[in-house]
């Protein structure tokens, strides 16, 4: 899901829910850079998993341009509750939107992560299958989390498959 459209000055104006004509021109790089960040960091991890010999579909985009980020959100978290994918990893500016996005899917348990504990207690505890990525993150800490995240079981314990029963009722 593609689309041409660069977000307006307008859409700025919505997005952050005041009116900031006078900064508009200043936030307008920042977004772009964020994209720009997104497309590195995302580029930087799919080759270092593939270094690893981990198998990587690449369902994202590799545009600058503004896309709606519900889009790949619900494909990655689709293919994983689909067993299409074992575990999806989704980069975004905060995550925070991707990750609500992504759990409205059956079956996914995605998680936003910003540390390595946050990336082992939700494999150990919430056997989350999708990884949540901000773009600001530096690629150093990002690979650190994604091999925690990666190479950290599911418990298996009573108390948490009960949880987990339950996020799916």
């Amino acid at each position: 899901p593609e689309t041409n459209s660069v977000p307006t000055k307008r859409g700025f104006d919505e997005f952050y829910g005041y009116n900031c004509q006078r900064q508009a021109h200043t936030l307008y790089p920042e977004h772009l850079w964020h994209k720009e960040q997104k497309v590195k960091l995302k580029n930087k991890l799919v080759k270092y998993l593939q270094k690893k010999k981990i198998e990587v579909y690449d369902l994202g985009t590799d545009s600058e341009v503004s896309v709606d980020y519900p889009d790949y959100a619900k494909a990655v978290g689709q293919a994983v509750a689909d067993s299409r994918l074992d575990l999806g990893i989704l980069i975004c500016k905060s995550g925070i939107g991707m990750s609500i996005a992504c759990n409205r899917v059956k079956g996914a348990r995605c998680a936003k992560v910003s540390t390595i504990k946050e990336a082992k207690s939700s494999r150990e505890h919430n056997n989350a299958n999708v990884l949540v990525l901000n773009s600001d993150m530096f690629i150093f800490k990002a690979k650190d989390i994604v091999d925690v995240f990666v190479g950290t079981p599911f418990s298996n314990e009573e108390r948490h498959v009960r949880r987990i029963g339950k996020l799916d009722l």
